[in-house]
């Protein structure tokens, strides 16, 4: 499985429900993907990565493409993000 890299100001993990909080700045790197926003709600299962949302006014860019939106939901496998909520691209 690839690597997620996170970087904030503040994270929190809550192994009882398998989510991790990551908020303040919240730049999350993964293969292609470079998302960027205030906060960052990670889904874990089976001690992976599963999801990730994005919260308040988010972008994400693939390659040479950026996308601007309220949400942000990353998934990985399979392997793609949805935005919504005053989408620009």
């Amino acid at each position: 499985p690839s690597k997620v890299r996170i970087l904030s100001d503040f994270q929190q993990y809550d192994k009882a429900s398998g989510t991790m909080l990551a908020s303040g700045n919240a730049v999350i790197y993964y293969q292609n993907y470079v998302a960027r926003g205030p906060k960052a709600t990670f889904k874990l299962k089976n001690n992976q990565v599963d999801k990730i949302t994005f919260t308040g006014r988010a972008s994400i860019t693939e390659d040479a493409r950026t996308v601007t939106a309220d949400t942000i939901v990353i998934t990985m496998n399979p392997k793609r993000f949805d935005a919504y909520g005053n989408v620009k691209t």
